[in-house]
């Protein structure tokens, strides 16, 4: 007699969503051959962006910088410097509503907005280190060129506007006379940059940053000789890569996942990201419902209950794992008696996570793999990592570090550490500040 996992097993493989699916060492090396394509600027699911911000060196203590921190509905400000210790000072922190994420401005209101927050600290520094956690082009002279922005900011005429330079003028206007070097990153390149800020004491073959919330990305540290895309005579040394991971397209993509993306506003783009990261998981659960339902693998009240499931969020997933039998919308349809169902439910929840853990570890061994990293476990890789998907996830982070110990600490010989840090984009923006 086949048991209620055996059923949810048996199903997940005549769909296609089964962990095992995804096979860690083939979608590896194909993750790796992406990255080198992305490099050479051939055709690649992974844009590999240059970020022209190196991680070299180590910040002068007791020099102070400028930092700008723009992204989701907050813009926050600081002057941020190294004590003797090497450890983090946060000065005359500054906050304000991000212009354009309650309402639509235009592209000069919204500089405006940024340099009166940013006017009282001009005389702490000559520099200012800004992040901007939206598609933005890093330029050569470490100012960076929007793509767009996302629904959440309504900023018009913004699309094409240097970052650092609109600023400066936007100073300019407030009658103050700038002489700052303004230095551009995402969010991702922050985040690496935060584990270099937080541990100057340790010992690290190089570090990686990855954001796991509502996206996914990865930030790496590449040898400028390997990146093709920049020529034969670019200077020696390494810099900073913004893989822009999401786009990755070489997993496996079930029948189920190719429904859910026809849907979406960009078909065939992001295909990792909707398969993984906490804005999409949502959806996923719904049609897997539905899906399972239709096969039989629930009661019929349930199947009723679950088909008038809609906007499920990653929160709402989390609440029925922490309590089953509670009061949260999934646990509400297994009813006061549905014991199989709720078992269920929770085994097709999990494979999802499951999934999501090995593409991870995919991800993040390719890295190590790509740049020859973390050989020597005296000398592991320092990964930073941000996000709620991340660490407010009842079953993702143990399924992630079961895989990485096994894949690429036992089979790869491959050694890293997960790093938390505190206020990691300010720490990270005050790195690349100073060492840019």
């Amino acid at each position: 007699m086949p048991t209620i996992r055996d059923r949810v097993s048996d199903f997940l493989k005549t769909i296609g969503m089964d962990a095992e699916a995804v096979d860690i060492g083939e979608n590896c090396s194909r993750f790796v051959r992406e990255m080198e394509k992305g490099l050479a600027l051939e055709t690649s699911s992974l844009q590999m962006i240059p970020t022209y911000i190196t991680a070299e060196g180590n910040p002068r203590r007791g020099e102070p910088v400028i930092v700008l921190d723009a992204g989701g509905t907050n813009l926050r400000a600081a002057v941020v410097h190294f004590d003797r210790e090497g450890k983090a000072v946060i000065d005359r922190f500054a906050h304000c509503h991000m212009p354009g994420a309650s309402s639509a401005v235009d592209s000069d209101t919204f500089f405006d907005r940024i340099a009166e927050l940013v006017e009282p600290l001009l005389g702490e520094s000559d520099r200012i280190a800004f992040c901007f956690s939206y598609p933005a082009q890093p330029r050569r002279d470490k100012d960076g060129t929007v793509v767009f922005v996302g629904k959440e900011l309504r900023v018009e005429g913004i699309t094409g506007k240097l970052l650092g330079a609109e600023l400066l003028q936007a100073l300019e206007r407030r009658g103050a006379r700038p002489r700052h070097r303004v230095i551009v990153l995402n969010d991702s390149a922050a985040t690496l940059l935060s584990g270099k800020a937080l541990l100057q004491d340790r010992i690290f073959d190089s570090y990686v940053g990855l954001i796991f919330g509502t996206g996914i990305n990865a930030c790496y540290i590449e040898n400028n000789a390997n990146i093709r895309r920049l020529g034969p005579d670019y200077p020696a040394g390494s810099m900073l890569i913004n893989t822009e991971a999401g786009g990755y397209a070489g997993f496996p993509l079930p029948g189920i996942i190719r429904r859910f993306d026809a849907a979406t506003q960009k078909p065939g783009e992001y295909l990792y990201e909707k398969m993984v990261s906490g804005r999409y998981q949502g959806i996923i659960v719904q049609a897997l419902l539905r899906e399972a339902a239709a096969a039989g693998l629930f009661s019929r009240p349930f199947a009723a209950a679950a088909a008038g499931l809609e906007g499920l969020t990653s929160y709402e997933i989390d609440q029925f794992l922490y309590y089953p039998y509670g009061d949260n919308r999934l646990a509400v349809c297994c009813g006061a008696s549905g014991e199989a169902d709720r078992e269920t439910l929770y085994y097709l929840i999990d494979s999802v996570f499951e999934r999501a853990a090995r593409m991870v570890t995919v991800n993040l061994a390719a890295i190590l793999i790509k740049t020859d990293t973390g050989a020597n476990p005296c000398r592991p890789v320092c990964i930073t990592a941000d996000g709620t998907a991340f660490y407010q996830s009842k079953l993702f982070r143990g399924k992630l570090n079961d895989y990485m110990h096994r894949y690429v600490q036992g089979e790869r010989h491959r050694y890293c550490e997960f790093v938390r840090v505190e206020n990691a984009t300010l720490l990270g923006t005050a790195i690349a500040g100073l060492l840019n």
